[in-house]
């Protein structure tokens, strides 16, 4: 286990957070990790596929975590939500997928590894920093949308910092 997953450990037991393993899938296919707070328990499911994938793994576990640190509001198991709780969910998921790419692919250490070790491959950037190529591009996305560090893709083999300057936001 890498450094970064073991401080998601211990952070998770610090706060109380209990971590289980369950079978998501047979409720639904696509289901991998769901974070609920049950009278006033933190708790987050995984599927127990995901012992076996690295890789999906640590991106699902870090943006369940990404739930807690950014307080979700949203009840997950809502059946039929309102507009304004399907607004309230996409936003949560929205904070925590930042979270978690933030900690798992700091803007630092992104830059670094374009400008400095030379990865300008998207695939070869998703296996450098040990997630999934859909969590990297979710990374990608929200730079853009923070209109932050001019990250351009040409396509998908060949990234290139046009400039960058990390603010503190």
């Amino acid at each position: 286990m890498d450094k970064k997953i073991k401080r998601l450990w211990k952070k998770t037991e610090e706060e109380g957070i209990e971590v289980r393993y369950s079978d998501l899938h047979s409720a639904d296919p696509g289901l991998d990790g769901l974070y609920l707070c049950l009278d006033d328990l933190p708790i987050i499911l995984l599927d127990k596929s995901l012992e076996s994938k690295r890789q999906l793994f640590r991106c699902v576990f870090a943006e369940e975590v990404g739930h807690y640190f950014t307080a979700a509001k949203s009840n997950f198991l809502v059946l039929h939500p309102s507009y304004a709780e399907d607004l309230r969910l996409s936003q949560d998921e929205y904070r925590a997928m930042c979270w978690a790419t933030e900690y798992l692919i700091p803007d630092k250490e992104l830059i670094y590894a374009i400008q400095t070790d030379g990865i300008n491959s998207f695939f070869d950037l998703a296996d450098y920093f040990d997630v999934t190529q859909s969590f990297l591009m979710h990374k990608f996305s929200i730079l853009k949308r923070r209109n932050k560090h001019n990250i351009e893709i040409s396509d998908i083999f060949n990234l290139d910092v046009i400039s960058y300057k990390i603010s503190k936001s």
